[in-house]
């Protein structure tokens, strides 16, 4: 069995070939491996070129600033009968694919998901994350998969179910993973657990993740939960309400608190109207309950500072269950 693995590369010459050997070096051999290229005015394409092993394969394309077209562009020539997406400074441990096949062809699933490691580039050690509690759980519904990192590394999906889902990366846009991920989970996938380590996904402070372009990162959102929504829409998922809703609210939440409400208001206004239109009563949901009841005095601060609720206002909405 053929599997294909996408890699997307902007200006990643200093650290691409760490990620490619670490595919290379796979005990599953029967692997292609396309670098699909954002334009990058560095050396990552006589890096990627370097290498004579006919499974690797480059292609360049127009600068856009995001991975999603190097993505679906990957997918569109994919030959493998499985997919795994990898970002070009993850590193696979060298038994990935091999125990991710074995999960897959064992339990005849279309997603095969495993356990990563996240590793700190800049303090050079591995950290802690809230992922543990998922990767402890004993039995797994849909409605889970809204709890995990919604990153492509630690998956590997079955090429024909992507291909009856329609479902395509949102392109130009930050936050993609989010859209892609969610936007499968309502086509309902069969979906296994794989608890080994087997990947480590790295944190850097040059990635896009972490980059002077968070400003648009945060707004992008609001872009993605749109597919999002269609999506949702489209396939009438709607036994998944409570964990989206759960998952929005926390997201936007999230997002507003990134920017400065003496500067920076348009954007949280965007935001909080966004969230209003989606979720009109988000502050008595089940969802923000459950999150307002572990941090009252972060969501206190938040709710207050970003004009979205008074604390007391919120306290007995939440507390009597309005």
């Amino acid at each position: 069995m053929l599997v294909s693995v996408i890699i997307p590369t902007y200006n990643a010459a200093s650290f691409v070939e760490n990620t490619l050997q670490s595919v290379l070096k796979q005990s599953y051999t029967n692997i292609e491996i396309l670098v699909v290229d954002d334009g990058s005015t560095d050396s990552t394409q006589q890096v990627i070129e370097s290498y004579q092993d006919p499974r690797v394969h480059f292609y360049a394309r127009e600068h856009q600033g995001a991975p999603g077209h190097c993505r679906n562009y990957g997918y569109s020539i994919a030959r493998g009968e499985t997919i795994i997406y990898l970002d070009s400074d993850d590193y696979m441990e060298p038994t990935m694919i091999e125990e991710m096949v074995k999960c897959y062809q064992e339990r005849e699933v279309d997603l095969v998901i495993c356990k990563p490691r996240y590793y700190d580039v800049v303090n050079q050690k591995v950290v802690s994350n809230e992922q543990e509690k998922f990767f402890a759980q004993d039995t797994y519904t849909l409605s889970n998969l809204f709890e995990i990192n919604p990153f492509p590394c630690n998956k590997m999906y079955r090429k024909s179910f992507l291909q009856e889902s329609g479902v395509l990366y949102l392109e130009r846009v930050f936050n993609q993973d989010l859209g892609y991920f969610l936007s499968l989970v309502f086509h309902k996938p069969r979906f296994t657990i794989c608890k080994q380590e087997l990947m480590e996904y790295r944190i850097r402070p040059n990635s896009i993740t972490t980059s002077s372009r968070t400003r648009k990162k945060h707004m992008d959102i609001l872009h993605v939960f749109d597919q999002v929504f269609a999506e949702y829409e489209k396939t009438k998922t709607y036994e998944l309400h409570d964990a989206l809703e759960k998952m929005f609210i926390r997201t936007m939440l999230f997002k507003i608190s990134f920017f400065s409400p003496l500067t920076e208001k348009e954007n949280i206004l965007k935001i909080r109207a966004y969230l209003y239109e989606h979720s009109p009563k988000w502050y008595t949901s089940k969802g923000f309950k459950e999150y307002y009841s572990s941090f009252k005095q972060l969501y206190n601060r938040l709710l207050v500072q970003y004009q979205l609720y008074t604390p007391i206002g919120i306290y007995k909405k939440v507390k009597r269950g309005a």
